[in-house]
């Protein structure tokens, strides 16, 4: 089990192009602990109560400093209804799909990331780009060796959903989770990276109120420059020459 002090010092410094809306996606829906929460459609059409926060297009966002970068398209400042129970240590799964539910993750070649931030109260009042966040899981390469397949490759991608789990030291409260999946595949050219980002509304119980949240966090935008070493990169040569995604 990953804790924040093992995470803290992670950095992004080290994906088969599909046109139409298939060649983008969406969080679908997130399980934890056995319990699965849908998805709102786009622009929440079909008005479905959920903890994960509507977008308003299942585009990547590309702009790295653009509000967008904080939960997805449209989402900066949209809150979502409910808040998912969990608790320290929790198993959360992330079921993504393409702009078609039925299709799968079309990407394969790229990392995830997982944050969170405390929310000043109740997160349905929660503006998104308040937010403090810390990394509390990442992956890249499967076992982060040369040799290993991405992770959207393995997972996603073949319609298997990417799991992790809560730190176990995290604090009682209320969370905004923020899973973010990179695709990699143009990223040879600055600005054409692919950034998902989808928030979660989240309860902890159980932890210690008395624990203490991280102080070193980052802002969204503004934690990636489009010139990072893991952003602005070739993939196709790191797997050519076995580089493990650092």
């Amino acid at each position: 089990m990953k804790s924040f002090s093992t995470l803290a010092a992670f950095s992004i410094s080290a994906l088969s192009f599909i046109p139409s809306v298939l060649a983008h996606g969406r969080l679908k829906s997130i399980t934890i602990d056995g319990k699965t929460f849908e998805g709102p459609q786009i622009n929440n059409s079909g008005k479905i109560d959920s903890a994960i926060r509507t977008i308003t297009d299942v585009s990547p966002v590309l702009d790295i400093n653009s509000d967008n970068m904080s939960c997805g398209q449209g989402a900066a400042k949209v809150t979502a209804p409910l808040s998912a129970d969990a608790k320290p240590g929790s198993q959360i799964d992330f079921d993504w799909a393409s702009g078609e539910p039925s299709v799968p993750w079309p990407h394969n070649v790229g990392p995830m990331m997982t944050y969170i931030a405390q929310c000043s109260g109740d997160c349905a009042d929660f503006n998104s780009l308040d937010a403090k966040w810390i990394k509390i899981d990442e992956a890249g390469r499967e076992g982060n060796q040369p040799e290993g397949d991405w992770i959207q490759a393995t997972t996603l991608h073949v319609s298997k959903p990417y799991s992790m789990k809560l730190p176990n030291d995290l604090p009682a409260g209320n969370y905004l989770m923020r899973h973010e999946v990179i695709a990699l595949h143009n990223a040879q050219s600055e600005g054409l990276a692919e950034f998902y980002p989808s928030c979660v509304q989240l309860t902890v119980s159980g932890g210690s109120s008395k624990a203490n949240f991280p102080s070193s966090t980052v802002d969204f935008p503004g934690a990636y420059s489009a010139t990072d070493p893991g952003i602005l990169i070739n993939a196709r040569v790191i797997e050519f020459l076995k580089n493990v995604y650092l």
